[in-house]
């Protein structure tokens, strides 16, 4: 563990979860603190993929072992004919959430992993939506 004195300021990005400050006041441990900054700063539970799909386009979300992945469809303006592949391998308890920039329509979503319930046919601008799949049914189920 790195002792750092107050009269010495580090360079920034310098502290990590492992580091421990002692203020002029006596000892003022923060490793929890920073412990806290570092799991959240590292934190893998949300995995972000980002996609600029085109009308017609595909948009195969990549496998992962977050707990969460948000796929943002960001694209300018509606697009039509969107098909939107699952993850291959999910994990059990995972969660999909899907955010639409603008306007879809004749949106096909496709699953190798297990069927989708709920399907989305079109989404408006700023849409979301978000499915949990569940391993012992097979299933992607929709929970928005």
């Amino acid at each position: 563990m790195t002792d750092l004195k107050a009269s010495t300021a580090p360079a920034a990005g310098t502290l990590s979860g492992t580091d421990r400050m002692i203020g002029a006041q006596g000892s003022n441990d923060v490793h929890f603190l920073l412990s806290a900054i570092a799991a959240f700063a590292n934190d893998q539970s949300v995995d972000r993929q980002t996609f600029a799909p085109a009308s017609s386009g595909t948009v195969n979300i990549a496998n992962s072992n977050a707990k969460t992945i948000i796929a943002y469809l960001n694209f300018s303006g509606s697009i039509s004919g969107l098909t939107v592949n699952f993850p291959t391998l999910p994990t059990d308890g995972q969660k999909l959430a899907i955010r639409w920039r603008d306007a879809a329509s004749a949106i096909t979503l496709a699953s190798l992993s297990g069927a989708i319930l709920g399907g989305y046919s079109s989404a408006g601008a700023n849409a979301h939506t978000a499915w949990e799949y569940h391993e012992a049914t097979n299933l992607w189920w929709r929970g928005d």
